[in-house]
């Protein structure tokens, strides 16, 4: 999956073309510090995002930090969210730290949590663009295990860190696509790459409010059994006069000799029918994480399904099971 990021630097983009060239997802600078200092909105913003997104690509914004202080990481982060609240993107939105204004990496490395902090209860997710040499003198790896990381350097890889522990790898900075007039930024996407749709759709169900404890009935026939260590599934089925095969199929057990102490068998109840098989054939420009999107399941769904060892690796006329 190809991504770009722009800014008022690449001019007007032809989008129609950028999308036809392959690219699907654009990081699109947004804002620089804040209305307490150097505020600075980019003007080609609003005319990116609606490019990009009205030609099907994934869109997100960034922010180039200017902070020199907790307080004033605060207001960039207000100035930030600001601007970019009323925009239905589907990637997280970035803090592009790249300069320490703050007179100590400690105290740019705090400034920089509270940036993020303060987006992330404003809009819901957050996270951080930085760069070698940076990046591994400077910024507190600590960071990066709560907000997606996006790394820039441009070499054969991302060095100092390993793309299946981060979000976006920025390896160049000439990149040529078409509808875009000079050079661009070039993005690969890491192992921990998501949209924020599958993160909402993969989001735990609040837990129901209790209801009160019903009253107790007379003891009815058993109904499940959980299994107790050094159990079969051979032994419990003729415990209670039934089959293993009945078992397995009422409990969905592939190998009737592997079942686990502490699992809950179901003992009667009728099987259910599973559902249909779904397939798609990958076209080119197609990705696990869109094709779960569109089939209103999971990356980790797909991947499973089809024993993909690299969600990022498919192929144009590959046949995958989606359902």
């Amino acid at each position: 999956m190809k991504l770009i990021d722009v800014s008022h630097w690449q001019g007007n983009i032809d989008w129609s073309k950028v999308a036809k060239d392959g690219i699907q997802g654009a990081y699109i600078k947004a804002t620089e510090g804040s209305a307490a200092g150097s505020a600075f909105v980019d003007n080609k913003m609003d005319a990116n995002f609606k490019g990009a997104t009205a030609n099907g690509l994934h869109a997100g914004f960034y922010h180039y930090a200017k902070f020199v202080s907790v307080n004033d990481a605060i207001e960039e982060a207000k100035w930030f969210v600001k601007h970019i609240k009323g925009y239905k993107f589907n990637m997280p939105p970035m803090l592009d730290l790249e300069e320490n204004h703050c007179g100590s990496d400690a105290n740019m490395n705090k400034a920089a949590k509270a940036f993020m902090e303060h987006v992330e209860k404003e809009v819901g997710s957050v996270g951080l663009y930085s760069f070698g040499v940076f990046f591994a003198d400077n910024v507190d790896k600590a960071l990066l295990k709560k907000y997606a990381y996006w790394h820039a350097r441009y070499a054969n890889d991302p060095v100092n860190v390993k793309l299946n522990d981060i979000y976006l790898w920025q390896h160049s900075d000439k990149g040529k696509v078409n509808g875009i007039s000079g050079p661009v930024d070039m993005n690969k996407v890491g192992g921990k790459f998501f949209t924020l749709d599958e993160k909402k759709a993969n989001k735990p169900a609040s837990k129901p409010i209790a209801k009160p404890a019903a009253k107790k009935k007379p003891a009815a026939k058993a109904t499940t059994h959980t299994v107790k260590k050094g159990e079969t599934l051979s032994g419990i089925a003729k415990k209670y006069g039934t089959t293993v095969n009945k078992l397995s199929n009422l409990n969905s057990i592939k190998n009737p000799n592997i079942i686990h102490p502490g699992d809950k068998l179901k003992l009667t109840g009728t099987v259910k029918k599973a559902p249909a098989k779904q397939y798609h054939t990958v076209k080119s420009g197609d990705t696990v994480s869109v094709l779960a999107v569109k089939y209103g399941t999971t990356t980790a769904k797909i991947k499973s399904l089809n024993n993909l060892a690299n969600v990022n690796k498919i192929y144009a006329g590959q046949k995958l099971r989606v359902k």
